[in-house]
């Protein structure tokens, strides 16, 4: 079976491998492009969410580390010997103690070491100069601008300054200045912590170690103020970058706090960003797309993986099932095939017929159709070999009607012959009636040859009597002749009915085969293409059908014919049969009066003297026998005429018989060629 799948390229087999593969391939593909695009989707969402959820931990971070300076300057502002010291030198114009000031510098001092680096410096302002710090006093004589005075004079809570390079060490500093006030409130001076923003946010823009996310601290402005990487702190602003740097600027600045893709140095990155709105500041933080990409691409590896080893276990299971489903169809197409040969022989495999499925119905389906068409091919072979034997007989009967038409033609040439020859003796007989008259004239004319004439007249009798007796004698054979052509005609009759009834027999075993053919083509038109050659099979059954139909259609026409004949042909012969009988009788009837005549002759010699008397009576008697005889050659003379168109009723008769056993031949030939041409189905 796999070479014979192997021999067929365009087999149903391949179709159905190709089909289903195709579609486990393209949903699988589809489902790894979409998966594919969900899952980097996903991550992008959770990375996005991540990263913001970072930006706001590192906002919090930084926020609470600058509320940590802030309170510390606060309560370094408050502190009361800074407040007595201040309040002193206000007291003494201004005047300062230097020891004071000695210990406020070891203070600050202590705070700033104990800042680990936190602190860039910790200054102290008194009015508008510095007066002590926190780093040996380096920073002494310092003084704020005007603009920072002025802010600072006029508020009661600490001011950031904008982020700046520090005039000591030059690194970033963000510097945190309380304002210091008298007892009634004046302003007195300034306490500063300048915080160095690469240690503020050293762990705040420390890259992660696994995850490669990067975290820059920009001011309102776009530049940026702190960044693992020094070359980026104070180097790079945002707003004086590239477009893509000055885009997602605007939607920094737009949105205050959000994700999306940022360009940075020649890399696509997504970022999320926020907003530390009281200190103006700005935590951008943000990783490589590659980063999750290559995540991505391993799941989508993995997927190409799972969906080959998929595509692969459907394939061989495709495959599987492929067979068993083409092994049957080829099976049974097979089988259609030898049907469609004609070979009624070959049987579908038993366990096809017992699938439940589709492919069962359609090899149970097979298997009734071959059933069908063997009982419809068996009953075709018995139906024409009836029809063969009807026919048989049909010819048969026809020929025996026709010999007995032709003995019938026969025997009433006989008859008619008879009547001719009836017919001249009568016309003898009226002649010698004739004679006899002119010899009685000439015994009234005289007496002396009397008894010459009455010798003659006894002579005359004598043949008359004769003539009569043969007459009556032919009459009879004629009447029996005529008996006998009406009982073959009768029997001709019957022999019309037999042939009528076989007809119809044969007019129901055509209708038969109609009907059957008519079936066998059904059946094959279910069957499709594989049923076409016996189609053209049934149509030519249903043809022969036909044409039976026809010929016993005219058979029976003929019959009908034959039947109207042998009716007229009864009809004549009883008429003819009546004719003979009175003929009979007026014979019978004119040998009763020659004998009267013997009578008188004997007599005649012994009364001669009576002669004359009886003259005139014999006259009358001549005359009047005259006449019937003259009656009886017209009756021969028109059973005569009868006797001729019976016999040529009998030759149409003869003729219709002939054209019956034509058909009859015909049929036969019909039934053979059906024969043969359903023997070349093997059942």
């Amino acid at each position: 079976m796999l070479a014979l799948l192997r021999r067929r390229k365009t087999s149903l087999f391949r179709k159905i491998f190709t089909i289903s593969i195709l579609c486990l391939l393209v949903p699988m593909l589809v489902s790894l492009f979409y998966s594919s695009n969900l899952i980097k989707n996903s991550l992008e969402d959770e990375v996005s969410a991540s990263l913001l959820s970072i930006v706001f931990e590192k906002q919090n971070q930084i926020e609470l580390a600058l509320d940590n300076v802030f309170e510390q300057a606060i309560a370094i502002s408050t502190q009361p010997y800074i407040l007595e010291t201040f309040q002193e030198a206000a007291n003494n114009n201004d005047q300062l103690d230097p020891d004071r000031l000695h210990k406020i510098s070891a203070h600050l001092k202590g705070i700033f070491d104990r800042g680990n680096g936190l602190f860039e410096n910790i200054f102290l302002i008194y009015r508008d100069t510095t007066v002590a710090d926190g780093i040996g006093g380096n920073s002494l004589g310092w003084k704020p601008d005007e603009q920072t005075l002025s802010q600072l004079g006029a508020r009661k809570d600490p001011l950031l300054r904008p982020p700046r390079l520090s005039p000591t060490t030059g690194n970033p500093v963000i510097t945190i200045m309380a304002p210091i006030r008298g007892e009634r409130g004046e302003f007195q001076g300034i306490i500063g912590l300048a915080i160095e923003l690469a240690v503020l946010s050293e762990k705040i823009v420390e890259r992660g170690k696994v995850s490669n996310i990067n975290t820059l601290i920009l001011d309102s402005a776009g530049l940026i103020l702190s960044s693992a990487d020094p070359a980026h702190v104070m180097q790079i602003s945002f707003q004086e970058e590239d477009d893509a740097l000055k885009d997602f600027y605007k939607i920094m600045l737009t949105k205050g706090a959000g994700t999306g893709f940022l360009s940075f140095e020649g890399a696509e990155n997504i970022a999320a960003f926020t907003i530390s709105e009281y200190y103006n500041l700005y935590i951008l933080s943000y990783m490589p797309v590659s980063e999750y990409m290559g995540t991505i691409s391993n799941l989508r590896s993995g997927l190409f993986l799972v969906i080959l080893s998929s595509v692969l276990l459907a394939a061989l299971v495709v495959f599987i099932f492929s067979i068993r489903i083409t092994r049957p169809i080829l099976s049974i197409s097979e089988y259609a095939n030898s049907l469609a040969e004609g070979d009624l022989s070959q049987a579908i495999n038993e366990r096809y017929l017992k699938r439940r499925d589709e492919l069962g119905r359609l090899a149970q389906a097979f298997n009734k159709m071959n059933t069908n068409l063997k009982k419809m091919i068996g009953d075709i072979i018995l139906t024409s070999e009836q029809v063969a034997a009807a026919s048989e007989e049909l010819l048969a009967s026809g020929e025996q009607v026709g010999e007995t038409a032709e003995q019938v033609g026969t025997t009433i040439e006989s008859v008619a012959a008879g009547a001719e020859e009836q017919s001249a003796q009568v016309d003898g007989t009226i002649k010698n009636l004739n004679n006899l008259i002119q010899q009685i004239e000439e015994v009234e004319s005289g007496t002396d040859n009397v008894k010459m004439s009455a010798d003659n007249l006894n002579t005359s009798v004598h043949k008359g009597s004769e003539s009569v007796n043969d007459s009556i004698t032919k009459i009879i054979k004629l009447k029996n002749d005529t008996e006998e052509v009406s009982r073959v005609v009768s029997n001709l009759g019957e022999v019309s009915e037999k042939i009528g009834e076989i007809v119809g027999l044969i007019n129901n075993i055509a209708g038969q085969t109609n009907m059957l053919a008519l079936n066998a083509a059904i059946e094959a038109a279910r069957a499709g293409e594989a049923g076409r050659g016996f189609s053209v099979v049934a149509d030519e059954i249903r043809t022969l059908a036909e044409e039976s139909e026809k010929a016993t259609a005219k058979i029976t026409e003929l019959i009908k014919a034959i039947r109207t004949g042998v009716g007229t042909a009864i009809s004549k012969m009883s008429d003819s049969i009546q004719s003979v009988n009175l003929s009979v009788e007026a014979i019978k009837s004119n040998g009763e009066i020659f004998e009267e005549i013997n009578d008188e002759a004997r007599k005649l010699e012994e009364i001669v003297a009576n002669v004359s008397e009886n003259v005139q009576t014999m006259i009358k008697s001549s005359q009047n026998f005259v006449m019937v005889m003259q009656e009886i050659a017209r009756v021969s003379d028109e059973f005569a005429s009868s006797s001729e168109e019976v016999a040529a009723s009998s030759e149409e008769q003869v003729a219709s018989t002939e054209e019956i056993v034509a058909l009859s031949k015909k049929l036969a030939e019909f039934a053979t060629e059906l024969t043969i041409t359903v023997n070349e189905f093997k059942l």
